[in-house]
């Protein structure tokens, strides 16, 4: 997979990282594994991996691709799986496959008959590569708040600087919470918690693994 930035000459201005788009163009053999990612069966994909995965995809852009028919079909297969999995919480292997092809007389998208049930070390490689991209898109988005902060810091004076040190406290302990629920979506043991928004998903997890057929 290579990522791809846009460059701005160094001679001409400095560069905006604000402006600075990432895109991923994932190699044919690496939408295969996601593919197959989807839908296996594998008892340690947990409902926040595949919220990573659909994160990183969200941010996909078929048109990136061009006329390349094989990596865009591959995409559009891995989001329908995702929304079929999150959305409709389809667990079982035909009934997600059926959703991706969008019925059961409509032409499949791809051959799933030769993609086999996905093991535990790619499961795990793939979730951590999700969850690296993933980190990055979230540090892209409070790219601005982070530099306004930092600006903020230098320019305010002495009564100022503590309600800026404060602002930045704020957004570190919200950067930490969204790091350490990534690092948790990206190894298979769950982790139980309370907290609103996360409470959900553990539990999601648990029930899966305990109900599954695997």
């Amino acid at each position: 997979m290579n990522i791809t930035r846009p460059l701005s000459p160094s001679n001409v201005r400095k560069k905006d990282y604000s402006e600075e788009v990432i895109k991923p163009l994932f190699d044919i053999k690496t939408l295969d594994f996601y593919c197959r990612y989807i839908i296996s069966s594998n008892q340690n994909i947990r409902v926040s991996g595949l919220n990573l995965v659909k994160e990183l995809f969200d941010k996909v852009d078929p048109v990136s691709y061009g006329s390349d028919i094989e990596r865009v079909t591959r995409i559009e297969f891995i989001k329908r799986g995702l929304e079929a999995r999150l959305s409709r919480k389809l667990t079982d292997r035909d009934m997600i496959i059926q959703y991706i092809n969008g019925g059961i007389i409509d032409k499949p998208l791809l051959d799933t008959d030769s993609m086999e049930e996905i093991s535990d070390e790619v499961l795990a490689y793939l979730n951590e590569q999700a969850g690296e991209l993933a980190k990055s898109y979230f540090v892209d988005d409070k790219y601005e708040q982070i530099l306004n902060l930092a600006t903020n810091l230098k320019n305010a004076n002495y009564s100022r600087r503590s309600e800026v040190v404060h602002d930045i406290q704020k957004l570190t302990s919200e950067l930490n919470m969204r790091f350490n629920k990534m690092d948790d979506a990206m190894y298979s043991s769950p982790m139980f918690t309370l907290m609103p928004g996360e409470f959900e998903v553990a539990l999601s997890d648990i029930y899966s693994r305990e109900t599954s057929p695997s």
